[in-house]
């Protein structure tokens, strides 16, 4: 369990476009930016939206965190509770939630939250991970991939296939340059080839990137830091 919490103070990943939001103020805007690939047209307010809720699901998870760490000695936590802070911050938006849904006419193929809004038409799929290294961001796009290629499993309470959808990516890391790579258009790629893969991928021309500041803390003369990196995106 992380010693002596020293908690730097919260920030939030910024959508693509730059927009604010009121309670970050300008020195952490300046630390985290936000990264871009291609031009998110402006006034694409569902996206937005689902930034908003992604960022206050970390909230509540770091709000957990201050006050119990569910592992022993310094492991890491297990990515499902991203995704029960992300599920409390969706149905606080009245979205319906759904573990480990199934793709249309795959037992196989399974989504770790889903998220349905069925008065907004809106779904979002959504894959969490821990990332350590190039093999995490290759789950990461993995997982761009499973979610692109999902359909909902059945037509069951669901008049007609819902007209917005969206699909997250997020993942716990330890790892700065990993969240600079997230929060900094600018900023260099980590070691791996997998990181241009990112960048080559159409479906994520127009997403939004981000971090989410947890916990900081000091461990045997060593300053830890646990964050959240993100990816928001439109699914055709």
């Amino acid at each position: 369990m992380p010693k002596s919490l020293g908690i730097s103070g919260r920030w939030q990943g910024v959508a693509c476009n730059k927009r604010k939001h009121p309670s970050i103020a300008a020195s952490f805007a300046a630390r985290c930016s936000s990264r871009q690939l291609g031009r998110r047209k402006r006034g694409n307010v569902k996206q937005d939206e689902i930034v908003r809720i992604v960022e206050q699901g970390g909230q509540f998870l770091e709000e957990a965190l201050n006050k119990y760490w569910p592992t022993n000695g310094n492991n890491e936590i297990a990515e499902r509770n991203v995704t029960l802070a992300l599920a409390r911050a969706f149905a606080a938006d009245d979205f319906y939630l759904y573990a480990e849904a199934h793709r249309k006419k795959d037992t196989k193929l399974r989504l770790d939250l889903l998220a349905l809004n069925f008065q907004s038409s809106v779904q979002v799929a959504i894959e969490a991970k821990r990332l350590y290294n190039s093999d995490g961001a290759e789950g990461m796009l993995e997982d761009v991939n499973r979610i692109l290629n999902f359909e909902l499993a059945k037509a069951g309470g669901v008049a007609n296939p819902l007209s917005h959808k969206y699909g997250v990516v997020i993942a716990l890391t330890r790892n700065k340059n990993y969240v600079d790579w997230f929060c900094n258009e600018t900023a260099k790629d980590p070691k791996g080839k997998i990181w241009r893969k990112f960048w080559k991928k159409k479906a994520l021309k127009n997403a939004s990137w981000g971090a989410i500041h947890l916990q900081t803390w000091q461990e045997a003369g060593k300053e830890f830091q646990q964050n959240l990196v993100y990816c928001v995106f439109r699914v055709p």
